[in-house]
């Protein structure tokens, strides 16, 4: 640019925003990805699969033919079809070599996979779906009308992959076609799954309706809003240790649907209760394929609610009506009638349906009472947000836990079996936020600038092929110019959703510090400052459309920086910068947006060791790999690095991530409070303005010098990682600040 004066290019200047040598841009990388964007036809570049048709009749190949082995990963592009016996179901579902078919809440599909990317098949449109990786919710689906294909970055290596149904029946059915892996790999034989086992019969309260709702009033939309996975009955059922169906129907009763202008209704839940499919007559339910040690059933509310109320006894029949078909599908098991504290009338006619059952001889029909959210636990019309749900649970827990024998684990089976009861963690002598996650000794971030120009061709060629190996990832600091010009938004988007940070690194790469503000001798500055509104807004703006997410860091060019910069990207709310000196980082380093690097040097290896003995971040600053590029990193040194940060990793001695994920972390360790135990549930106090923006999973270290039993970590229903590093301490993965944590 001819205002820019240079005056010293030092560690961490770029190599100019001109295009340097004769190589052209790499092309966006060629996939195998079905089209998301067209619900007529599905991506013919997919070996091993017939094209699917919005019409969902679909040509898989079977689970006996076409499958690639176990023991070996396929190489090629690979379908595997629904009825594949390394794909479980939990739920009711009718499975068929060309679709599994379903609709109740909460139906699940698990697998695991080692692949570094999928692509989940469905004919739907009507349901979301929630899709946990390696026991982290990764995205929510939101399916769109016909058969589409819907990506899934994983990573290198073996995942756990599970899909959850967030919404109930009343939207109708959805398939899955099956599992497609674009870039090959192969389905691992299936996890083992909790061998206890809970039906849960009910209304909207077990669908889980309105409970991520934004108020009371939801204005009519409700399908966002529905999460069935963070129901009462499945956070009940996880923290049992078991596996649960939910048969629920929002809006319907016992004997009476709500608003029915009739003292009872045609279709109560019962009347649904034998078919495989809620939507589906001609689909009868095999009982026989699973049996359930227990059955818990929640209605009344509808029957009840509003006018005219069924007379006792009608409502109590019906309750035995129900009673008498499960024991006609199981034989006498254990069944709770479950009540919530909000209508007296049900209580008082569940409590007789329990009690006339008993006095019949049927002892194993019990009555248990929970207490209704408050206000200020109630989403969409009235009905309970997660925290209600989980307070439901817990208190369903506790009452059903001694009846079954069930207060210690089962002996086997699933993620929740994972030792004995810590006996209310009184024994723990100290909980604390690791310096860095995984309690590593250090951590380590890259970013490769200049992305999207052609003289960085390596990036492309060797950087992101060997990250993507070994399990790693970077951030590329886009040259937002160069990516328009070389058409690159839809490799952003790939690289993206491959896990990479996509950061900021200007539009056009100009120093942003004024001459007239007398920088430093070291620092490179402009004659006129650059306008911010193009170099730093319209860049962020045209990252996040490309990739349809935010753009949170930004790293400056010639590392030229002041207080004018890092107060407009304040202002923006960007959560870090690359605008510090040439050293380490602090483990509690206080200024997110003045972040110290370091730069390409010969023994890249030292950069590595120097965060882990200092017990430091170490943030590297790089452009291309045998390219073109400023200071390029020669490719041996290169592929040799990339293997010893793996090894670091494996030994939990490096946290190796992109850089806004050690920000996050840091600033959520320093502003989101310190952890305080009370009882078996683990909450942070004195959290400070500032949390809420970089909340994110923290590691938490137990510790005991009389030992510490196996954890089963609950948080918002979902059960957390752990991992024993002695007899005395255990790590608990992925603790957000803002919520309780039970510690099982």
């Amino acid at each position: 640019m001819s205002g820019l004066s240079i005056m010293v290019l030092g560690l961490a200047a770029c190599g100019g925003n001109t295009k340097q040598g004769s190589s052209s841009a790499p092309q966006t990388v060629a996939s195998s990805n079905l089209s998301v964007a067209s619900s007529s036809a599905l991506n013919s570049s997919i070996a091993s699969a017939s094209m699917i048709s919005s019409s969902s009749s679909l040509s898989l190949p079977s689970s006996s033919s076409s499958m690639a082995s176990s023991s070996s990963q396929a190489s090629g592009p690979m379908t595997y079809a629904p009825n594949d016996t390394r794909i479980r179901y939990n739920g009711r579902v009718s499975v068929s070599p060309t679709a599994a078919l379903y609709d109740w809440a909460n139906t699940q599909i698990e697998f695991r996979v080692n692949a570094a990317q999928i692509e989940l098949l469905f004919n739907d449109g009507k349901n979301d779906y929630n899709v946990f990786v390696d026991g982290q919710l990764q995205s929510t689906l939101s399916t769109t009308a016909g058969s589409q294909a819907y990506p899934v970055s994983l990573g290198a290596g073996e995942h756990h992959v599970l899909v959850t149904k967030r919404t109930g029946p009343n939207f109708g059915s959805g398939q899955f076609l099956g599992v497609n892996l674009p870039q090959g790999g192969d389905l691992l034989a299936r996890p083992a799954a909790p061998v206890r086992k809970i039906e849960f019969i009910g209304d909207s309260y077990t669908v889980g309706y309105g409970n991520e709702g934004t108020g009371l009033d939801c204005g009519g939309v409700y399908r966002p809003y529905e999460n069935s996975y963070l129901s009462y009955a499945p956070i009940a059922a996880r923290a049992l240790g078991a596996q649960s169906h939910s048969i629920a129907i929002s809006g319907h009763g016992a004997v009476r649907n709500y608003g029915d202008a009739n003292t009872t209704s045609p279709t109560p839940v019962p009347f649904f209760y034998n078919r495989a499919v809620m939507g589906r007559s001609d689909l009868q339910w095999d009982f026989s394929r699973w049996i359930p040690d227990a059955v818990v059933i929640k209605l009344g509310t509808n029957d009840h609610s509003t006018q005219p109320e069924p007379p006792a006894d009608v409502f109590i029949e019906g309750v035995h009506g129900l009673i008498g078909q499960i024991n006609d599908a199981y034989g006498q098991l254990p069944i709770f009638l479950l009540s919530d504290s909000s209508l007296p009338q049900v209580i008082q006619r569940m409590q007789s349906a329990a009690q006339q059952q008993n006095n019949m001889g049927n002892s194993q029909v019990q009555f248990v009472q929970v207490t209704h959210p408050a206000l200020t636990q109630l989403g969409c019309d009235y009905h309970p947000l997660v925290v209600g749900h989980q307070a439901m649970a817990n208190e369903l827990v506790a009452a059903i836990k001694p009846v079954l024998g069930w207060n210690a684990p089962p002996a086997s089976g699933g993620a929740s079996s994972t030792g004995s009861n810590p006996s209310g963690n009184a024994q723990f002598d100290t909980i604390e936020v690791t310096p860095f996650k995984g309690d590593a000794k250090g951590a380590y971030s890259m970013i490769l600038d200049d992305y999207c120009a052609n003289f960085v061709s390596g990036i492309d060629d060797y950087a992101i092929p060997a990250l993507l190996e070994n399990g790693l990832r970077a951030g590329l600091g886009a040259l937002v110019s160069e990516c328009q010009n070389n058409n690159y938004q839809a490799r952003l988007k790939e690289v993206h959703d491959l896990g990479f940070e996509i950061v900021n690194h200007t539009w056009s790469h100009p120093a942003l510090v004024e001459c007239a503000t007398n920088p430093n001798q070291f620092q490179a500055c402009s004659d006129v400052r650059p306008d911010f509104s193009v170099e730093i807004d319209q860049a962020r703006a045209f990252l996040e459309q490309a990739i349809g997410a935010p753009v949170n860091f930004f790293i400056f060019p010639f590392n030229a920086v002041d207080d004018v910069t890092l107060n407009h990207l304040r202002a923006q709310g960007y959560l870090g910068a690359r605008g510090g000196g040439y050293t380490t980082n602090a483990a509690n380093f206080s200024d997110p947006f003045k972040l110290n690097l370091l730069g390409n040097q010969a023994d890249m290896n030292a950069l590595a060791d120097q965060a882990v003995s200092s017990g430091s971040f170490s943030l590297i600053n790089l452009h291309g790999i045998a390219d073109a590029s400023y200071q390029p990193v020669p490719l041996d040194t290169w592929n040799n690095h990339v293997v010893y940060l793996k090894s670091l990793v494996d030994k939990h001695d490096l946290w190796v991530d992109n850089p806004t994920a050690i920000v996050k972390y840091n600033r959520a360790k320093a502003l989101c409070g310190t952890p305080q135990l009370s009882g078996s549930t683990l909450n942070f106090s004195g959290a400070q303005t500032g949390c809420d923006n970089y909340a994110t999973g923290l590691t938490i270290k137990v510790s005991a010098n009389a030992g510490v039993a196996d954890l089963a970590p609950m948080q918002q229903g979902v059960l957390l990682t752990t991992r024993r590093v002695s007899a005395n301490v255990v790590l608990i993965e992925g603790v957000d600040p803002r919520y309780s944590t039970t510690l099982n």
